[in-house]
């Protein structure tokens, strides 16, 4: 169901990580690529074939790592978060889960920050 205004959530992380091993894309630009290289104090190039794969229809993406988590998820904790996507800085506040309530629905299978 579309709904055009949006739906009104509120959020507060709890910091499970739940988020980081749900399936999916998390998607970069090549100036995040850049700044999470520089974060690593890797040279771009070894960084994106270390850390990403190009996607037909998707673009450039991070690999998951074992169980599909989030290749940059280590006990529980974000080791780039002050460079993190804006996939990820962004969370749960996307266009597809504000407009959707079956996506909404869905991703508060596995986030407890949400409320609405």
């Amino acid at each position: 169901m579309d709904l055009k205004e949006g739906i009104k959530i509120k959020f507060a992380c709890q910091q499970c990580g739940n988020c980081c091993r749900a399936p999916g894309f998390i998607h970069i630009s090549k100036t995040e690529a850049h700044k999470i290289a520089d974060y690593l104090k890797l040279y771009y190039f070894d960084f994106k074939r270390k850390y990403t794969q190009w996607i037909l229809f998707a673009g450039r993406v991070l690999k998951g790592a074992k169980e599909s988590s989030c290749i940059f998820l280590e006990n529980n904790k974000c080791r780039i978060y002050s460079v993190r996507p804006k996939q990820c800085r962004t969370f749960p506040f996307w266009d597809g889960i504000l407009k959707e309530k079956t996506e909404l629905e869905y991703v508060k299978t596995f986030c407890k920050g949400i409320k609405d």
